[in-house]
């Protein structure tokens, strides 16, 4: 067979290599060496080129008859064409795995209306172990959700008002220290106030400081806002090396991405001033 001919019937059916072989021997032959100083752009896609192909690792030995054999196998799996497609919903599914997991765990009657639905807990392609899941409850504890309630109750509670306004009453103080610990304990005070724990939109949604019913909470970060920027930059800078700082951050933060959220029982506005 002519030397071209089996080159043609060797690369027939690997575009990719071809490619390769074309780039490469436009870039790194002495005929093109002139053409590559008065072209940079070229230059430049040729030296990015050789570092790919310099760093590239290496394909497993498989001989080339294995390599037919996967391919025309994998001509006719039409399930795995549809998954990667999209067309079968099961790697969306599984990248939602841990959250519809985490509104089950929150809320055991969800599993309830799911499995009614597809009897695969509202998943239609992914499947719990090799037969059907099953979620336990033991009844006789309560349900994170009713703790949620429960803990939204006393958040929005006449007696902690009272406490957060007497907080946020104090004015004076007899030294930078005293100062500085008032400020301190007020972010700890927050952050224990409003840090999401399983950082669940179910959960977020009763214990925000957006939410409606936490007014006063609300009104405590305000106010430290405002306190904290008009401090000194000084003071300020002491109390940001405080490890309390960035998780009060943090908290902020999410709570203020997930009251971006179209939520019916929320009140959000932009705030004017920074969070410090």
């Amino acid at each position: 067979m002519h030397p071209f001919l089996q080159l043609s019937h060797k690369y027939k059916d690997s575009p990719s290599d071809v490619l390769a072989l074309l780039v490469f021997s436009f870039c790194f032959t002495n005929k093109n060496k002139d053409l590559m100083q008065t072209h940079p752009k070229l230059k430049v896609a040729a030296e990015k080129f050789y570092y790919l192909l310099k760093n590239a690792k290496a394909l497993p030995q498989i001989h080339e008859d294995m390599i037919r054999d996967v391919r025309n196998e994998l001509e006719y799996q039409t399930s795995l064409k549809d998954i990667f497609s999209g067309r079968d919903p099961l790697l969306e599914e599984f990248e939602e795995l841990d959250s519809t997991l985490k509104e089950i765990a929150f809320n055991p009657k969800m599993a309830e209306k799911k499995l009614k639905e597809h009897k695969s807990y509202g998943f239609k392609s992914l499947k719990i172990g090799n037969g059907m899941g099953t979620i336990f409850c033991d009844k006789t504890m309560r349900k994170p959700i009713d703790l949620a309630k429960t803990l939204e109750s006393s958040l929005g509670s006449q007696a902690l008002k009272t406490v957060l306004i007497s907080y946020m009453n104090v004015n004076t103080f007899s030294n930078e220290e005293e100062a500085h610990a008032y400020y301190n304990y007020l972010l700890n005070l927050i952050t224990m106030l409003i840090s999401p724990r399983a950082e669940l939109d179910a959960e977020t949604e009763y214990l925000s400081l957006f939410n409606t019913k936490n007014e006063e909470i609300r009104n405590l970060v305000t106010f430290v806002i405002n306190q904290l920027n008009f401090i000194g930059k000084e003071k300020a800078e002491a109390l940001d090396a405080e490890p309390i700082k960035k998780h009060y951050l943090k908290a902020i933060y999410t709570l203020i991405t997930h009251a971006k959220v179209e939520k019916p029982n929320y009140s959000y506005s932009t705030p004017k001033n920074r969070l410090n």
